[in-house]
This record gives structure tokens, C-alpha cells and sequence, in this order.
């Protein structure tokens, strides 16, 4: 697991109803590229026992740029207990995937008052996040914005 991970876990958890877990997950591919939402809920409506969960993926420590990516991303988990990813974005990225419920929560209840089910992604610099949000329409377009909580509310609704 990687410090960031833990540094994470540690600023979201106060935050949350439920603990954060770090979980081993499958690479499939197989997605649309940019769209994991769609991808982990074409999933679940298409396949036997399976269902979507949401959560982060925190990329290793970028030394060139002093900072780390944490993503806000959705996969897969079976009727076993075994999670999948099919989004191919994530394929061969070396991530850590941290599980968090309270995101899945905030967007079932309040998916009409919601822009989108996945909130914003994370940049982490110094001890400090930063919000970030890509167009996708144009992947290279993001918006970014200092924040000081990672409560749920914050993470949906930031701009």
C-alpha cells in the first residue's frame, strides 16, 4: 500500500459512515475508456451477481511533479466476493484501489440533485488536496480547485 493510500485513508475516513478498504481488484479491460460509471453499471444490469462499487484509485507518488492522483473510479464486484475492473484506462496502472461506500450511498440518494455519479478526482500535494474535474468531452481539459474537506458533499459538489 502506498503512503498516499494511508495519508488518504486517514483525511477521508473522519468523513465517512463506513471504513475505507483497500481492495485487491482484477484488471479486465474491456471498457470504454474515460467512462468507468457506465462500464461497472453496464456490469451489474448484464451479468449474473454481479453489481457496481465505487471508490478511489491512488497512483503511485509522481517525484517530477511532487504530487499523487487519486482518482474517483467504479469496477465491479461478483457474487464471491471478487472485484473487477473493465474500465481499460486502469489496465496495467499499478494502483491501489481504496473501497468507499458513503460515495455510492451519496449518489443513489441524491442522484437527481447530482451533476454526475462520480465525483470529483483528487490531487495531493504537500498535504494538501486538490480538487479536479476532466471535461469528457476533452480529457485534457480539468478544472482544478483547492479544497478543505473531503467530506462526501464536497467531493459531488465543488463547482
Amino acid at each position: 500500500m502506498y503512503k498516499a493510500t494511508r495519508e488518504f485513508i486517514k483525511a477521508r475516513q473522519p468523513h465517512t459512515k463506513l471504513e475505507l478498504q483497500v481492495v485487491s481488484v482484477k484488471q479486465l479491460g474491456g471498457g470504454i475508456a474515460n467512462n468507468c460509471s457506465d462500464n461497472a453499471i453496464d456490469n451489474a444490469e448484464n451479468m449474473d451477481g454481479v453489481r457496481s462499487v465505487t471508490g478511489w484509485l491512488v497512483h503511485p507518488f509522481n517525484p517530477l511533479t511532487n504530487t499523487t492522483e487519486i482518482i474517483q473510479h467504479w469496477w465491479n464486484i461478483d457474487e464471491d466476493r471478487n472485484y473487477f475492473d473493465t474500465s481499460p484506462d486502469a489496465l496495467g496502472v499499478k494502483c491501489d484501489y481504496v473501497l468507499d461506500f458513503d460515495l455510492y450511498r451519496y449518489a443513489y440518494d441524491n442522484y437527481d440533485d447530482i451533476e454526475s455519479i462520480v465525483a470529483c478526482s483528487l490531487l495531493l500535494k504537500d498535504g494538501a488536496y486538490t480538487a479536479a474535474l476532466a471535461d469528457l468531452d476533452n480529457i485534457h481539459n480539468v478544472r482544478y480547485k483547492a479544497i478543505n474537506s473531503l467530506d462526501t458533499q464536497t467531493l459531488f459538489t465543488f463547482f
